[in-house]
């Protein structure tokens, strides 16, 4: 009996921690949206968001990561918020102003989109 709970809790500890590295987590959300399944790619991405071990820069590049599969989905919304969030984290990521730029466009706020790109 005691081999068998050992063993449990050593394949329930495998499994819990199978993406518990927060690089894992970012590999997985990239290889998930590169073969276009953006809700895996996006729940990736939001795992490795609510791990806390990300920095401010690298914080920005999976918010920015994330808005983008958000915008291919046709949730320009969330994905404004997250090019905003990454915006915040890191003011000079070009890439974030050029996605949300394209996603003001989206929503026909050419006013917006110019000053993104400006």
């Amino acid at each position: 009996m005691t081999r068998i709970m050992l063993a449990l809790m050593i394949a329930v500890g495998v499994v819990f921690s199978v993406y518990a590295d927060v690089a894992d987590l970012l590999k997985a959300g990239l290889a998930a949206r590169s073969r276009g399944d953006f809700d895996t790619a996006i729940s990736y991405y939001s795992q490795a968001i609510a791990t806390g071990d990300l920095d401010k820069p690298n914080l920005a590049i999976v918010f920015n990561g994330r808005g983008v599969a958000y915008d291919i989905k046709g949730d320009t919304d969330r994905a404004i918020a997250d090019f905003d969030a990454a915006i915040r984290l890191k003011p000079e990521f070009a890439d974030a102003y050029i996605n949300r730029g394209l996603a003001w466009i989206k929503k026909r706020d050419y006013e917006r989109a110019i000053a993104d790109f400006t």
